[in-house]
């Protein structure tokens, strides 16, 4: 489905269409139909790593059942991806951890990847982002990657960690 400008001229006198309506209803069908993939994340076991290259958070390469990725079908506008976590590292001091998003196969931010967040032993750290992609038309995969400076990485995932039973979100939309 395609968005059609919707009228925005109405004269008082004038008489809504079986036309009008019909534009009305497609323009609905496509705000329910855009590409939305929202994951509350409530694993066994906090995501971990000491990869100082970037890897998949979730190390599961299907998409379907990784729920820090997502494959779906764009109309080519315009989106947006969005992660709300937390994170510690093993590490003392502060040291960086990076993400990045992989998108058909390529990296969106390049060594450093969209985000760094300094974390240390015993702190949680917020690890979020908002951002922006333009894709063209067509099926397309993202998943969330993740590497350290060093030390070992903990994305708490809603594992019943004592103190940090937190919950991330990971969120892909497409704009209408």
């Amino acid at each position: 489905m395609t968005w059609n400008q919707p009228k925005t001229n109405w004269q008082p006198d004038e008489i809504v269409t079986a036309a009008d309506m019909n534009e009305i209803g497609q323009n609905l069908n496509t705000l329910r139909d855009a590409s939305l993939y929202i994951q509350n994340i409530d694993r066994g076991s906090d995501y971990t790593t000491n990869s100082t290259v970037f890897v998949n958070v979730d190390p599961a390469a299907d998409p379907t059942i990784n729920p820090l990725a997502a494959a779906f079908n764009s109309s080519g506008k315009p989106l947006l991806v969005s992660l709300a976590g937390s994170i510690t590292n093993s590490n003392l001091a502060d040291t960086a951890v990076y993400f990045d998003l992989s998108v058909d196969g390529g990296s969106v931010g390049g060594s450093d990847g969209i985000l760094r967040v300094t974390a240390r032993a015993g702190e949680a750290r917020n690890a979020s982002f908002v951002y922006w992609l333009n894709l063209p038309a067509g099926p397309h995969t993202v998943f969330l990657r993740w590497r350290v400076a060093s030390g070992t990485a903990t994305l708490w995932a809603g594992a019943g960690t004592s103190g940090a039973d937190v919950h991330p979100q990971f969120a892909v939309r497409e704009l209408t």
